[in-house]
This record gives C-alpha cells, structure tokens and sequence, in this order.
C-alpha cells in the first residue's frame, strides 16, 4: 500500500478482526509514519508485522506455514463468500495505483472477488481488505 491512511486502515482492521500478523512486501509507506499510526488507532504497535524484500520471500514464507493464499481481484474470480477459510489463511491485497504483483499470479492462487452493484469497478483496497478478512473471521468463528 502506498497511502498511509489506508495502511493505517488495514492495521486497525487486522487488530479488530483478531488477524495473527500483517506481510508487506515492497513496503513504500513506513509503518511509523504519523498518518499510518492515526489511521490505526495505535494499532500498529499490537499487530506483528513481517516484511520481506519481495514477493517470492513472502509467498515461499506463506507456503511454508501451509497458508491457503487467496487474491483479492475481481479478473477471474470466485465469490468472497464461496472461499474455503477453514485452514491457515493469507489474504493479499496490491498498491493502490499497481494492485498484486505478478509474482503471486504465477503460483496459481485463487483470486477473491467482491461483487459491485454500482457503477464503480472497485473498492478502496482498505475496504476490500475488511470485508474479505471479515469474512474469513467469521468462517474461522462460525458467525
């Protein structure tokens, strides 16, 4: 992600939902920026995070630990709610202005997709990133 407040958003996010940890890669806002810590609600001092240089070290990390790795995309995807989040699960969301890189296409993870009902192609990637691990939540704790 590249806008802090959305940064800080989805930290919050990870934070309220009970997530284990947030992953970057190709980090271009720092975690310490004052708009991230305002954004999460100081929540990015209770959320572990994990960085990696690039996106090979995390997926290769996130294989190791027997993740289920889905991508949030609405190009050739299933349905948020059909997903199957009973396992160790990854959700990767992409940059505002580049989305997922490459590199998590080439190892045939599924990709998510949010349905729109209006005339916009997307949701801000904070939001998407709230409903799909909501989502798993709520799975994971039988809502």
């Amino acid at each position: 992600l590249e806008i802090p407040g959305n940064l800080g958003t989805l930290v919050r996010t990870l934070d309220a939902c009970g997530a284990d940890c947030l992953v970057l890669t190709n980090r271009r806002t720092r975690l310490t920026h004052p708009k991230v810590f305002r954004g999460s609600h100081g929540t990015t001092l209770n959320v572990p995070t994990v960085e990696f240089d690039e996106p090979a070290e995390a997926i290769a990390w996130l294989k190791g630990l027997q993740c289920t790795v889905y991508l949030a995309d609405t190009d050739d995807a299933v349905a948020y709610r059909g997903a199957d989040y009973s396992g160790r699960t990854a959700i990767v969301v992409g940059s505002e202005r580049f989305g997922i890189s490459a590199e998590y296409y080439r190892h045939g993870f599924t990709c998510l997709r949010i349905p729109m009902l209006g005339r916009g192609d997307s949701l801000n990637v904070s939001v998407s990133a709230s409903v799909l691990l909501y989502e798993a939540r709520a799975h994971k704790n039988g809502w």
